[in-house]
């Protein structure tokens, strides 16, 4: 799981997610993203033509996590994997 910290500051940020799977044959999709405060997902995190945006906020109490699932296929098999993307309290 990898770690991209960043202070809150009520901007939208692009976040590029990556992955590194080997072999010729997987496939790799984003499932979700989801943060730590569920009820404000729906104005925390945006989709536009393929790009992910999450707001960065410094009005609440703690560090936001959001967390992004991505669903790799190969050969008819499928297995989840997070990735973990922390917003600081300015």
């Amino acid at each position: 799981m990898s770690k991209n910290i960043l202070l809150a500051n009520n901007e939208w940020i692009e976040v590029t997610p990556r992955v590194k799977v080997s072999g010729p044959h997987h496939e790799v999709f984003l499932e979700g993203v989801v943060s730590t405060q569920p009820e404000n997902d729906n104005e925390d995190i945006r989709y536009e033509e393929g790009r992910i945006f999450i707001k960065r906020r410094n009005d609440r109490e703690d560090d936001r996590h959001f967390v992004m699932t991505y669903r790799v296929s190969v050969h008819g098999q499928e297995t989840f994997t997070n990735t973990r993307v922390i917003v600081r309290k300015s």
